[in-house]
């Protein structure tokens, strides 16, 4: 049965029709759309009050929400079955407590503005607390067991194992070669008095680097790009070389022989930044590793609780309604 609800959803000013036909039934209750959006318009006051009075906004609300909120509805009539099977009681005073912090001082007229009644409020508010008091029992403790001091140690050890500690070079080779190894040393000595003179990386003293290299005829000076290395990734060489300097220091010539011809090869590094981190305490770590696995084990629990819920509540039936492919639970008009 189609109902006509308001009719200054949009700016147009349309008629919203809500479809309401029966969605789920679970346990001998019935869940049509009518109950989901009552729900969602609960949902809606808690989660966006600012937005209260703007209808195109809500309809929004509805048409991304209906099916998610729909399933949680399911979820907690399954939940309120086994919490009344299990003879869990909440008092009255605890949901009208409760009531009043969720609608403020002025609970009738917030919800008259929402288009609920106190007894249909009351009715949400308790089976949102006996959820929570179900999930606390059956979810929520479980995984508290589960996550012992050594299962936070394990996912420790993982989280090192993936993410190892920072140990970046950031560095730049100049490189003297020659056929005359007392040449090639003389050049590499004047080049590093250079750079050690003036205290600039290679690339500024390039022109200068070069013009000295010209007194020194059939050697050659060169200059590498800036390279960014993990400590792992470089040569023994390199980082034997690297591990002597201090940030924006220069190395004296290191003679190295060519891989690739006879001449005679001096290496100056310059060491323009170490950068580490030591791996992180495990007490600063521990507390963020076991709200993960809580949230993980949580989310296991929950899905075999709800999983079990399912299997004894439905007596081998489908709880959903078969729908039309298109079915649309709100139309505007």
């Amino acid at each position: 049965m189609a109902m006509p609800i308001s009719s200054n959803i949009l700016p147009a000013e349309p008629t919203l029709v809500v479809n309401n036909v029966i969605l789920a039934k679970v346990n001998g209750h019935t869940i049509s759309v009518l109950d989901v959006m009552k729900r969602m318009d609960m949902i809606f006051h808690h989660a966006y009050p600012q937005y209260a009075d703007s209808k195109p906004s809500k309809y929004q609300f509805y048409q991304m929400s209906w099916e998610k909120v729909l399933n949680d509805m399911v979820n907690t009539e399954l939940i309120l079955a086994d919490g009344e099977d299990k003879e869990i009681k909440i008092s009255e005073g605890e949901v009208r407590e409760e009531v009043e912090m969720r609608f403020g001082p002025n609970t009738m007229a917030t919800l008259d503005k929402i288009g609920i009644t106190m007894e249909e409020a009351m009715t949400m508010v308790k089976n949102d607390m006996m959820v929570q008091r179900m999930n606390w029992f059956f979810v929520h403790s479980k995984a508290l067991q589960g996550v012992t001091p050594n299962e936070i140690r394990k996912a420790y050890k993982e989280f090192c194992q993936k993410n190892p500690p920072v140990d970046q070079w950031n560095y730049q080779v100049i490189t003297v070669k020659a056929d005359d190894k007392e040449t090639a040393a003389k050049l590499a000595d004047k080049a590093y008095h250079t750079l050690q003179q003036n205290q600039e990386d290679p690339s500024s003293l390039f022109p200068t680097l070069k013009d000295i290299a010209t007194l020194f005829p059939s050697v050659a000076l060169q200059i590498s790009p800036e390279y960014t290395v993990d400590a792992k990734d470089l040569a023994e060489a390199h980082l034997a070389a690297l591990k002597t300097l201090t940030n924006s220091s220069v190395s004296e010539p290191i003679e190295q022989k060519s891989r690739f011809d006879t001449k005679n090869i001096f290496r100056i590094f310059y060491l323009k930044e170490h950068h580490q981190e030591d791996k992180p305490e495990f007490t600063g770590l521990s507390v963020k590793l076991r709200d993960e696995l809580l949230d993980k084990y949580s989310a296991n629990q929950t899905t075999t609780y709800l999983e079990k819920l399912r299997k004894y509540y439905s007596h081998g039936q489908p709880l959903l309604e078969k729908l039309p492919d298109n079915f649309q639970p709100f139309i505007v008009r």
